[in-house]
């Protein structure tokens, strides 16, 4: 049971051949300019690298700060209020990461010549 026809079979699921690319410069591009986009769009990659990281960096510092501040409360008998301190340690931590961050990408936005 068949069901396609015998002309789907014969050029595939899409009925269109693949595209065939132009190996050769186009001479419309600039290669100059090219080669600004390129690096224009490794630095966005960079940036949403980095900002990638902050939830990251938010959490690993609470947690830090909740183990080490249960921790500390179970040797000091001081239960809850080290783990308190530690985890809004572990926040600020997280604040303070980002501030930088933005700060950092801030100033390399500056240094752009575009």
């Amino acid at each position: 049971m068949s069901h396609g026809s015998d002309k789907d079979a014969e050029e595939g699921q899409s009925g269109d051949p693949p595209p065939v690319r132009d190996s050769r410069p186009r001479a419309d591009v600039d290669p100059e300019q090219a080669a600004s986009d390129r690096r224009a769009q490794r630095k966005m990659y960079r940036i949403m690298g980095s900002y990638s990281t902050i939830g990251l960096e938010f959490g690993v510092g609470l947690i830090i700060g909740h183990f080490l501040g249960k921790y500390l409360d179970g040797l000091l008998g001081t239960s809850p209020w080290l783990m308190i301190v530690c985890m809004v340690l572990g926040f600020l931590v997280g604040w303070v990461d980002l501030y930088r961050l933005v700060k950092k990408t801030n100033l390399d936005r500056m240094d752009d010549p575009e």
